[in-house]
């Protein structure tokens, strides 16, 4: 899920029903067609984020949301923050998902990602991070959300860098969507966001593309040398975790499992494919055996 996860959640949320395929050939299925359709465990939301290793997953059923009447996208720079989002940046988002504002993204953007989502829009500033908001919804509301964002940034000395809407807030949002690949997923706790960023940037190259989600904790950065071990180790410092999220380079792991998160899986594994034919490729155990 991307930036748009703050206002409508990650694929787990909006998934209500799966059918999918166990080890020994028994199709399965869970959950349902509507939102509010059986009662107990939502066994479902396992499938989600297993990489393949418990079952394959032939059919999905997703809730969906109506279309906005108005998408905007409104973009506020403050120079010289080169080593992470900065403080300006930092307290703006902290402001906006505590003004109980129904925004629906709030994503601090490096200035290598900035430049490149903006650089046709123009009145990008060089050298400071990028604070890109999403609005969507009723003309009305939109443009109340406009008024009270922009307010609060011009009082904390940041500089409206875009407004964009339509086709164009929407190939901005796809560019910051996709930072690139390979890909690195960081998250840890809103309180420590900052703290994972400035830790993320000095361990990567200067013009490394990354977004992190003020109102998330989701931190994803791109580059051809990045050290899964390194930024997980990093993350779990913070409370958080680290893996890839495009499909890892070969011969490298896909995502560590630590804490009682490695009993979890092993459970999970003898429910499900006790003679274990999936393989947990890709899954490196902290504090067990990399398989």
């Amino acid at each position: 899920s991307g930036p748009h996860r703050h206002r409508h959640g990650t694929c787990r949320d909006l998934i209500t029903g799966l059918r999918f395929v166990l080890p020994s050939g028994d199709v399965v299925m869970m959950g349902g067609g509507c939102v509010k359709n059986v009662s107990g465990y939502a066994l479902e939301k396992l499938l989600i984020g297993s990489m393949g290793t418990i079952g394959v997953i032939v059919d999905a059923t997703f809730r969906t949301v109506p279309l906005p009447e108005v998408t905007r996208a409104l973009c506020f720079s403050s120079a010289g923050c080169d080593d992470g989002p900065g403080e300006p940046i930092a307290r703006l988002g902290r402001e906006l998902t505590g003004a109980h504002l129904q925004l629906a993204a709030v994503e601090a953007l490096s200035p290598a990602l900035a430049f490149r989502a903006l650089g046709d829009a123009g009145g990008q500033q060089e050298g400071g991070w990028t604070l890109a908001l999403s609005l969507e919804g009723l003309a009305e509301e939109v443009d109340y959300l406009s008024r009270n964002a922009t307010d609060l940034a011009l009082g904390l000395g940041l500089t409206l860098a875009a407004t964009l809407e339509g086709d164009a807030c929407d190939a901005f949002w796809s560019t910051v969507t996709d930072v690139g690949t390979p890909c690195v997923q960081l998250s840890a706790p809103l309180s420590a966001a900052s703290e994972l960023a400035a830790g993320v940037v000095q361990a990567v190259r200067a013009d490394s593309p990354m977004r992190l989600g003020l109102g998330t904790g989701i931190l994803c950065v791109a580059g051809e040398d990045l050290d899964l071990a390194s930024l997980h180790a990093l993350a779990c410092e913070l409370g958080g975790n680290a893996r890839w999220l495009a499909p890892a380079p070969s011969g490298q792991t896909t995502a560590y499992l630590h804490g009682p998160v490695v009993e979890y899986h092993r459970r999970l594994k003898t429910a499900y494919d006790p003679q274990g034919i999936l393989p947990d490729v890709g899954f490196g155990l902290v504090g067990g055996d990399t398989q």
